[in-house]
């Protein structure tokens, strides 16, 4: 039966094949390019009318996760992405007519780099095109009006993340954002880049597997966990009482806390390989300071569209 199955995938992964091909499409990047950062991006666009279909097209030599009005369009997480200093990058469409209204509409891409910390002068290209229900098509491209600001997060060359929870922005990807600290991002040369076209199947990233902990160790400030399990993934923790600019270490996450009765630190675009969790705090850090420790396991699975 499973060797029926992969027969199946493999005739239907061949009959929509994905395929390499040179595309013109308007690259942009935060002003002052460097290899770790995680970059904010956001456009307003007004429609006039409300939309029948709308999609956004994304090619990005990292990682992103895209937002529509504030909302979580992207589904998966670690999604296909450029792969260390490689010319060739993947194009994903998301089908978003349902998060759209009449009127203005706020497209946001949080990006990070690749986890080998490369430095790349393109970022994201993005096309947002459709049809109004009076039957006008529109279409537009990333350009220089994007604008683009660091984001409280970066991502290290170790396949680690620096978050620090007091710089982050609550508003940044909704309508009210303010933007007097924003920049205009800058148009990149996009000739050399090569496009793999995602097929309607293609391998991707969920959470398969929240795991609790099974034992734990405790010494002072370190906590070691247990999950009973090996896995790839992230590990979540919830902290309560923690003081603002306090630092907590997890498995390679570093955490700068933001003093609210309730925060939780985790990976966004990196993981690792584990089925342990030492959680180290500052000096005067106890146990009692965790509400919960969740090991979530990130697996491969077929994704039958990326038309979401």
């Amino acid at each position: 039966m499973i060797k029926r199955l992969s027969v199946v995938f493999f005739i239907i992964l061949s009959s929509y094949n994905v395929y390499a091909s040179w595309w013109n499409m308007q690259w942009i990047r935060y002003p002052d390019v460097d290899s770790t950062a995680q970059i904010w991006f956001r456009k307003q666009y007004n429609l006039p009318d409300i939309t029948t279909r709308a999609s956004v097209s994304i090619a990005s030599s990292g990682r992103y996760i895209l937002y529509l009005n504030g909302r979580n369009v992207s589904v998966d997480v670690l999604m296909p992405h450029a792969q260390g200093n490689s010319n060739t990058t993947s194009i994903i469409t998301f089908e978003v007519s349902r998060f759209l209204h009449k009127g203005n509409n706020t497209i946001a891409i949080w990006y990070s780099p690749t986890l080998h910390g490369n430095k790349s002068c393109r970022q994201i290209a993005v096309d947002f095109y459709g049809e109004t229900a009076a039957g006008e098509s529109f279409s537009y491209n990333t350009d220089s009006t994007w604008l683009c600001k660091k984001s409280n997060a970066c991502t290290t060359a170790n396949n680690n993340e620096i978050i620090i929870a007091p710089e982050y922005q609550y508003e940044w990807k909704d309508k009210y954002c303010p933007i007097y600290d924003w920049k205009e991002s800058k148009i990149c040369n996009s000739s050399k880049v090569r496009y793999n076209l995602e097929s309607p199947i293609s391998v991707s990233n969920h959470i398969n597997h929240i795991y609790p902990y099974r034992s734990f160790d405790n010494d002072g400030n370190k906590v070691l966990y247990d999950f009973g399990h090996s896995f790839i993934g992230w590990t979540r923790v919830t902290l309560r009482g923690m003081r603002k600019g306090q630092r907590i270490e997890i498995n390679g996450l570093t955490y700068i806390c933001s003093g609210e009765m309730d925060e939780q630190a985790c990976r966004k675009f990196t993981d690792s390989e584990s089925g342990r969790a030492l959680v180290i705090g500052p000096a005067d850090f106890s146990i009692d300071k965790i509400m919960k420790i969740e090991g979530i396991e990130i697996t491969p699975y077929f994704n039958i569209t990326y038309q979401y």
